[in-house]
């Protein structure tokens, strides 16, 4: 079905500068995708056809997004690659630790509670080891985001954003649960005190 067909509602979420706050306001307006304009300061634009949401766009790059602000960052539900050798493959987020300037919101560098959704087959040879770490299926594990598919602008004016989320498993001391990364992490990790793991990172960004 084409969305042609329907009368979009263009929704404006605009974001302005108010006596050295933020004043946030949103203005509705009916027309068709060809006849918009951009306002300038421009912070969101949602179509909407029969209250379903087709796509958002960003009007300036770089601009915080009103009204989805943490749409890529880690909350409840949020699914997450686990890039260490602990075995785990995929974990789900069930609670993010300590967060309450994010409202419950994690980004790279937080610590987060996940349950295992898919892992490695634990051998034969694993299982009869005392001192292997054996991660399954359904395990609740601490884990810290090493990188997300938020875009971060950087002090440099860089704006740093990867293709997925990812995440490795912590002990209860808040040390890696494997001894080896296998993937790209973000640089942010030094700055909020997990040097170890970004040094055992094949690739820092």
């Amino acid at each position: 079905m084409q969305p042609a067909a329907f009368e979009h509602q263009i929704v404006y979420g605009l974001q302005t500068a108010f006596r050295g706050g933020r004043r946030r306001c949103s203005e509705e307006w009916s027309g068709r995708l060809n006849g918009t304009r951009s306002l300038g300061i421009l912070a969101l634009v949602a179509v909407v056809s029969r209250k379903k949401v087709y796509g958002v766009f960003r009007d300036w790059p770089g601009q915080p997004l009103y009204g989805s602000r943490n749409a890529a960052m880690i909350g409840l539900k949020g699914t997450l690659n686990i890039i260490d050798n602990s075995g785990a493959l995929v974990a789900e987020c069930v609670n993010v630790l300590k967060q309450k300037v994010n409202n419950g919101w994690g980004s790279v560098g937080d610590e987060i509670v996940v349950v295992v959704q898919r892992a490695r087959p634990v051998s034969a040879a694993a299982a009869a080891s005392v001192t292997a770490v054996k991660v399954r299926r359904g395990d609740v594990r601490r884990a810290v985001i090493v990188r997300t598919r938020k875009e971060v602008r950087r002090p440099d004016g860089r704006i740093v954003r990867f293709d997925d989320n990812a995440a490795v498993l912590l002990n209860n001391k808040r040390e890696m649960l494997g001894t080896r990364i296998a993937g790209v992490v973000s640089a942010d990790l030094r700055m909020k005190g997990w040097g170890k793991i970004a040094s055992l990172a094949p690739k820092v960004l």
